[in-house]
């Protein structure tokens, strides 16, 4: 239903209101109503650029959407919603802490802000809670708090918030430039996960020579490196607990 700006023939060469859904988190709302809630991917970083020839607009950011019965999904939207002004080409993670729904909103492989609401179904609600200027790739809920993972050249930055004092969160850093990796450190860390009581944290070794490396922390915020380069770090000696570098 979208015109493609890259097209000569507008009219009969059209493109979807999304190419993708990444998150699928369900949210109880303070009326108990429960939702699903969609993070849709736009093909704004194909389609990125207006046809000054045709005056087709360049294509629209990605949509967010919700359903409460699984078969109607209604769009996330107004024209003053951060959702939309932002003109974001990807909404993915998402994640639930004390009543409140969490998104990174960024490109199209993955890496943007985080924004968030207490109340998720009105599109004005939302507002950005990540540190201006940053970049991040996944959000987790872990031993309630929210866990982000924030990337930069010197290594991404395991940080975290109670979630306390909305839309201004105030955040600490649990795994810092990539976990003290001195030589060619993983620059982003792309997945979270909870298991037997930790969270495992996912690196990406696309930058690094030597490959991703994987974490685990523990309630306490102490972590231990699972796999990956040993090192001497400010925290103490850290191996490869699984032998695996």
């Amino acid at each position: 239903t979208i015109p493609n700006p890259d097209s000569d023939k507008p009219t009969n060469r059209l493109l979807p209101p999304d190419i993708g859904f990444r998150g699928l988190p369900v949210y109880t709302a303070a009326d108990g109503t429960q939702a699903l809630y969609v993070s849709g991917v736009s093909s704004k970083s194909i389609h990125k650029f207006a046809n000054p020839d045709t005056g087709v607009p360049a294509a629209p950011g990605a949509r967010m959407m919700r359903t409460v019965d699984g078969v109607n999904f209604t769009p996330i939207q107004s024209p003053t919603s951060i959702l939309v002004t932002g003109n974001y080409a990807s909404f993915r993670g998402m994640t639930v802490l004390n009543n409140c729904l969490y998104v990174i909103a960024g490109d199209l492989t993955g890496a943007g802000v985080v924004l968030g609401s207490c109340n998720p179904s009105d599109p004005d609600s939302w507002a950005l809670v990540s540190p201006a200027g940053t970049q991040y790739f996944e959000i987790a809920t872990y031993n309630n708090a929210l866990y982000a993972t924030q990337s930069g050249v010197d290594g991404f930055n395991l940080i975290k918030s109670d979630g306390s004092g909305f839309p201004n969160l105030q955040f600490t850093t649990v795994i810092p430039l990539g976990g003290y990796r001195t030589l060619m450190p993983n620059q982003s860390a792309l997945s979270m996960k909870v298991f037997n009581g930790d969270l495992y944290v996912g690196g990406n070794g696309i930058h690094s020579f030597f490959g991703a490396e994987m974490y685990r922390v523990h309630p306490d915020d102490t972590w231990d490196l699972i796999e990956g380069m040993p090192r001497d770090t400010p925290v103490g000696y850290k191996a490869p607990l699984s032998g695996l570098g």
